[in-house]
């Protein structure tokens, strides 16, 4: 069918160029969302009666829970003022499902921690910063 052989040895190599040049037009390690996509910001409601020290010793109890290890890179409590704010920071593979992972996670702490307050998950863009949250590393872009 073909003349010579350099032809059967063009349509061998012709898949293996395809094949190399698909897996190289995505490179998958390349990270796609900002810091400020994987931030979501949490406000608590304290009851009245609950002292400083009260929610301290609430705030303090709180552990990123097994069904996000992998997935919730870190969370932060600022330091000054009133404990009424968590950030969490989202690995890039929980970015588009930040807002439903932090309702399963703030739904998992109320279970778990006595007089866990109320609270809301703010749809705000948070960008990262000391007064927020902010992790670094290669699987954010910037």
């Amino acid at each position: 069918m073909f003349p010579d052989k350099k032809w059967k040895f063009m349509l061998c190599l012709l898949p293996v160029v395809f094949l190399l040049q698909g897996c190289n037009s995505s490179d998958e390690s390349e990270a796609v969302y900002s810091r400020s996509d994987c931030i979501v910001r949490v406000d608590l409601y304290w009851p009245d009666t609950f002292s400083y020290d009260d929610k301290v010793d609430v705030t303090n109890e709180i552990r990123i829970p097994a069904s996000l290890r992998g997935i919730a890179a870190g969370y932060a409590i600022p330091v000054k003022g009133e404990p009424d704010l968590i950030y969490i920071q989202y690995f890039p593979q929980g970015c588009d499902k930040k807002h439903d992972l932090s309702e399963k996670f703030f739904n998992e702490l109320r279970s778990k921690i006595n007089d866990f307050p109320s609270f809301v998950i703010s749809k705000d863009l948070i960008l990262p910063s000391t007064r927020t949250i902010k992790l670094t590393g290669s699987a954010w872009k910037d």
